[in-house]
């Protein structure tokens, strides 16, 4: 009955998106929730009961009832009491349900300590799609995603999130820090519609490398054939960073699976020790560090250290931030050996405090990133 007053509802917004008549739909929806009521409602305890002439009163019924909106909202503190008191005792099939109704009844620590007892994902449904919604506050203003809309409802106690949606034209990223505020990131053809909340510092941006995959040019197939792609990456995906238009792709085939704009060095390209140029040819990563250290982590030495840069925060060092991937010359006498060891040479893929420079050639020899986009080329 529940679930059908829930399609009910879904009819008559779907006729009402239409201009279409849904008094049909209304009525059937009214009569529903009447009888439902009549039936199954307990006035001393404030909840329903699991069947016409049952004592019980159970959270599968209560948390469903309130999640498709039968349940009065003067009645939700008890429903809320009942799954404190039981936790989710139910079906898993309707695990999602009992922490849905927490957030709708505005008790989000307690819809996410629920989630964070749950140790298996893989069922279907999974809650965790509440997350985007419910905390984040993502949605489709537009259809297809064209327009990204975000109402952030992260509580208090939550100090970081990041949340990564795909787009039929990309992907969405939203990062959340207490101190920081929000940075949500969406492809170059989205625009975004943000609800702001007093006191959250919110800024969004547009990057190359949340747009959709894309084929390689005829152009850019030559490059590559110049710098024999196939011999040294065969089938296996590999980045390539483009010193010409300081972007770093990962290609493998003729797909471009992932690109981000970078900043190679200042001084331009080049091997020597000492001088601050960009080696040329073919690198591996001889080791990645960082992994699931928080947004702006400070590296010295390749070791994370106890500070935190945030955005704002006024310094004219050249830090290393967030993720870093060491690389080490494949190349004898172009970029591995004696005075030109990209690795002796400390050269690494790392995230930077000098966002607004990425894109133009401003580095002291490393390929820099965004923090946000180092992050995604970290896990890749």
């Amino acid at each position: 009955n529940a679930f059908y007053y829930r399609a009910l509802l879904a009819s008559e917004n779907l006729y009402r998106q239409l201009n279409l008549d849904a008094s049909t739909w209304h009525a059937r929806a009214e009569a529903l929730k009447a009888a439902y009521h009549e039936a199954f409602w307990q006035e001393d305890q404030r909840l329903y009961v699991d069947a016409i002439g049952s004592e019980q009163a159970s959270v599968t019924t209560n948390a469903l009832a309130l999640c498709t909106g039968l349940t009065p909202k003067f009645a939700h503190p008890e429903t809320i009491e009942l799954i404190r008191k039981s936790g989710m005792r139910c079906p898993p099939s309707m695990n999602p349900y009992v922490i849905e109704a927490c957030f709708i009844a505005e008790e989000p620590r307690l819809a996410l300590d629920l989630l964070s007892f749950l140790d298996d994902f893989t069922q279907n449904p999974s809650p965790l799609y509440l997350l985007p919604q419910y905390l984040f506050g993502a949605y489709p203003e537009a259809p297809g995603w064209t327009t990204v809309g975000i109402t952030p409802r992260i509580p208090k106690h939550i100090e970081s999130g990041l949340l990564r949606i795909p787009l039929p034209s990309g992907r969405l990223s939203v990062d959340y820090r207490t101190l920081a505020g929000m940075n949500i990131t969406i492809p170059l053809e989205s625009r975004a519609v943000v609800d702001s909340i007093e006191g959250m510092n919110m800024t969004v941006k547009k990057y190359k490398s949340h747009s959709q995959e894309k084929t390689l040019t005829p152009e850019q197939h030559s490059i590559l054939e110049e710098a024999n792609w196939e011999s040294w990456a065969g089938e296996a995906a590999a980045l390539w960073i483009d010193i010409d238009t300081q972007m770093l792709r990962l290609v493998q085939g003729d797909v471009i699976l992932y690109q981000a704009r970078c900043a190679s060095a200042e001084k331009g390209t080049g091997s020597q020790a000492n001088s601050m140029k960009t080696p040329l040819g073919w690198h591996s990563i001889h080791k990645k560090i960082g992994k699931d250290a928080p947004w702006g982590q400070v590296f010295r030495s390749r070791a994370a250290t106890r500070e935190i840069w945030l955005p704002g925060k006024d310094t004219t060092e050249d830090l290393v931030l967030t993720r870093v991937l060491l690389l080490t010359g494949e190349e004898p006498g172009l970029n591995k050996g004696g005075k030109v060891d990209s690795l002796a040479r400390h050269i690494y893929i790392h995230g930077t405090n000098d966002e607004a420079r990425i894109g133009t050639p401003s580095s002291h020899g490393c390929i820099r990133m965004t923090n946000d986009d180092v992050i995604e080329a970290f896990e890749l």
